[in-house]
């Protein structure tokens, strides 16, 4: 942002120093003044009171105890009149929240296991939506882990061939009753429009073992035993797992399994999962990890940070300077067809380094209560509180 102009007490006119297709980002209204002013008060300004609302619904009561936060019609919206008279958040844990949705005690619950599926799936009445997801789970490699092996883009090739991402997909998407949705983009989501292949179909969905191997062998491995070396270096390798996550572990698992097939020599490290991204993820204190990001509807503003050669979210350690080339015409596109070719020129680019194998994008899937309408499972789209409600004759 170059200056900021007000105009009045509600308009005021933002000047950009280049041209800036997302400048929709920077405007919307997040909170009140106060909440920004200060350090201290964005910190801890509210940590024991309730923000102010700004949307249809504000908070009334905060019980700490009972761990109920009850929202109440706002008296300053000045939009369409909410459907519902109040909202109410129960506090539960993850364990427990299957089994409350079923005594009905809540009304919505998202959907993550096939354990709390088949929970919800018993409460009576209940509905079951689903969407394709924006949350996508893949392998992470740091390059300057496993000795340094892991810099040589043909051993980067061999892992991405000997990975069977369909089966990791299944482990998890199966039990949800879901298709496994293959992502293939650096950018976009599957089913985002824009979304294309940036392996050109080269990247199979299957493990291809043999292929893997023999990528090796051309580039001067040799299988010592059961692992390919070269130069003296076996091909090695922890995959760190954060403790008492499920899917993470079964993701790990398989692509453990997967590459020991293949010629390398693959265990897994438990640790804490308080510590799993502060001392191991952001620290780059690893070879490989698991873990999960998020797609947007502002794909080519947010999606790209990942990468770049300086970001601090590029956790693989390697930095390819051509990005910072292409990314700043992507973010200055205001043409949008143009602007979509070029993020997926940035996505090929991406995948021509060979450092974050993509899996599957986990589908959003929600139980509601019968008759509950205009929530649930979305992949784009926000909820508009003003629309939610209850079906004449079955309210909650």
């Amino acid at each position: 942002i170059k200056e900021i102009r007000a105009k009045d007490d509600f308009t005021a006119e933002i000047e950009y120093k280049t041209a800036f297709p997302d400048w929709l980002s920077f405007t919307y209204p997040s909170g009140p003044k106060a909440l920004f002013e200060t350090p201290q008060a964005f910190n801890t300004g509210y940590v024991n009171d309730p923000v102010p609302g700004c949307g249809p619904f504000t908070i009334t009561n905060i019980d700490r105890n009972g761990g109920v936060v009850t929202l109440e019609r706002n008296d300053k919206w000045w939009g369409r009149a909410p459907k519902l008279e109040k909202v109410i958040f129960k506090v539960t844990t993850q364990q427990n929240m299957p089994q409350s949705f079923a005594n009905g005690e809540i009304d919505i619950i998202d959907i993550g296991d096939g354990d709390t599926l088949g929970q919800a799936k018993g409460r009576q009445g209940a509905q079951i939506q689903r969407s394709n997801g924006l949350t996508w789970t893949h392998l992470t490699m740091n390059v300057n882990g496993g000795g340094g092996v892991l810099q040589d883009v043909e051993v980067r090739k061999a892992i991405f061939a000997a990975v069977d991402r369909n089966a990791v997909g299944r482990s998890v998407v199966e039990p949800l009753e879901a298709p496994v949705v293959l992502n293939d983009n650096y950018v976009y989501m599957p089913g985002q429009e824009g979304y294309e292949d940036s392996f050109d179909g080269d990247l199979s969905g299957d493990a291809e073992i043999d292929k893997a191997k023999k990528i090796l062998e051309d580039a001067g491995y040799e299988l010592k035993g059961d692992v390919y070396e070269k130069d003296g270096k076996p091909l090695k390798f922890s995959i760190i797992i954060p403790a008492e996550t499920k899917s993470n572990e079964d993701r790990a698992r398989q692509v453990m399994t997967n590459l020991n097939q293949a010629g390398f020599k693959v265990d897994l490290k438990t640790v804490p999962s308080d510590k799993y991204f502060t001392d191991y993820v952001l620290k780059q204190g690893f070879d490989f990890v698991t873990f999960s990001w998020v797609g947007t509807l502002l794909a080519e503003l947010s999606g790209s940070n990942m990468y770049l050669p300086d970001s601090n979210q590029n956790y693989t350690g390697f930095k390819d300077e051509k990005l910072n080339e292409i990314n700043k015409r992507l973010q200055t596109e205001l043409d949008k067809d143009k602007r979509r070719e070029i993020a997926n020129e940035y996505s090929k680019q991406v995948a021509s380094s060979y450092t974050v194998l993509p899996f599957y994008a986990t589908p959003n899937i929600t139980g509601l209560k019968e008759g509950l309408v205009n929530i649930g499972s979305q992949q784009f789209e926000t909820v508009d509180y003003t629309a939610v409600g209850y079906k004449k004759g079955m309210e909650g």
